[in-house]
């Protein structure tokens, strides 16, 4: 490539005085490399942390899910003495843990995307290509799964802690 390259650099300034002698050299880097340059491990330090901090994040929503199922025992204790199937229970349980992660999700979604506006306004001066950093689809779609995923396994910890028996005889 770089022989093709300094041809062409030549026949197109070859008129030139002041680009007499130049030459082109061109040097191809990876762009993982490019974009670690030597940091890897503080890569992996930020992307153990966030994993983390979703970690404690979904204890503590789980938590308050659980507590807040405890109060919802005579609801449940209605539901099921009028005919309501577990399954019926899970899916009404399911729902509630849906709606709390995706409104979750999209809080999380709207308060990035607010910080990249932020930081094109204040900080594209010292961040070059910042402009770029933005929410994809992908980034919406992942958050949508996790979301999924996470009330899924909420309801079924739920479902699990809920004694469909005894609520039935209540």
């Amino acid at each position: 490539l770089t022989p093709v390259a300094q041809q062409q650099f030549a026949e197109k300034l070859a008129g030139e005085a002041n680009f007499a002698g130049w030459s082109l050299q061109l040097q191809l880097q990876a762009l993982q490399q490019l974009v670690a340059s030597g940091s890897e491990t503080l890569l992996l330090l930020f992307l153990l942390g966030a994993a983390g901090l979703l970690l404690i994040a979904s204890t503590n929503i789980l938590n308050l899910f659980l507590s807040r199922l405890m109060l919802l025992q005579k609801q449940l204790a209605i539901r099921a003495a009028l005919g309501a199937r577990r399954f019926q229970l899970g899916q009404l349980l399911f729902t509630e843990a849906l709606l709390l992660m995706l409104l979750s999700a999209l809080v999380g979604l709207l308060l990035a995307q607010a910080g990249f506006t932020g930081l094109n306004l204040w900080f594209s001066e010292f961040f070059p290509r910042s402009n770029e950093l933005g929410l994809s689809a992908f980034s919406v779609l992942s958050a949508a799964l996790l979301a999924l995923v996470l009330a899924g396994l909420i309801s079924a910890l739920s479902l699990r802690t809920v004694r469909y028996h005894q609520l039935s005889l209540a």
